[in-house]
């Protein structure tokens, strides 16, 4: 008898205890979701006879995971800049002055096929009124070395399949 009681609390604790804070899956299909599927440009630097074009999905450069495509065209002659040294620097300054980045490709390849140069970047926060995200590119032709940087925005991320969460570990190794 006792066997039998213990067994019935056990099963009536186990399914009240899985009924909590379940996921509205109705809410979740229901809600629009915007697919970005064209890269648009985020800003464009000009540096001496280079422009710098910065592109993302949409146009807008969001926390966590981000393809970038970086295209430097020549203003002079109009041509294309293929081939080149590129590399790709992300910097989290916050109120105090304190300076990190965030995960990204440092080294940028060429697309030959697309003409730009591919890399991505995950950033960690968005920007406001205390956190400032800046890109430090340099790249180099004809043996000079071009050294741009420019202040970006960072965005929430509206696409909540998309959205980053960040978390500390507690390792006692």
């Amino acid at each position: 008898m006792k066997l039998l009681q213990r067994s019935v609390i056990v099963i009536f604790v186990m399914v009240t205890s899985c009924t909590l804070e379940k996921t509205d899956y109705e809410a979740e299909l229901t809600s629009e979701i915007t697919e970005f599927i064209e890269f648009e440009e985020v800003t464009s630097i000009r540096s001496g006879d280079y422009t710098i074009s910065i592109e993302a999905l949409n146009g807008t450069l969001y926390k966590g995971y981000n393809e970038i495509h970086l295209k430097i065209n020549n203003t002079q002659t109009g041509a294309v800049l293929e081939n080149s040294d590129v590399t790709f620097l992300p910097i989290m300054t916050d109120a105090s002055g304190n300076t990190v980045s965030c995960p990204h490709s440092y080294q940028l390849d060429f697309s030959t096929i697309e003409a730009y140069y591919l890399g991505y970047v995950v950033f960690t926060s968005e920007s406001d009124a205390t956190v400032d995200w800046e890109l430090y590119i340099d790249f180099t032709h004809n043996n000079q070395k071009q050294s741009v940087n420019e202040l970006i925005t960072v965005e929430q991320q509206t696409n909540m399949n998309l959205n980053m969460t960040a978390f500390t570990g507690n390792d006692l190794c």
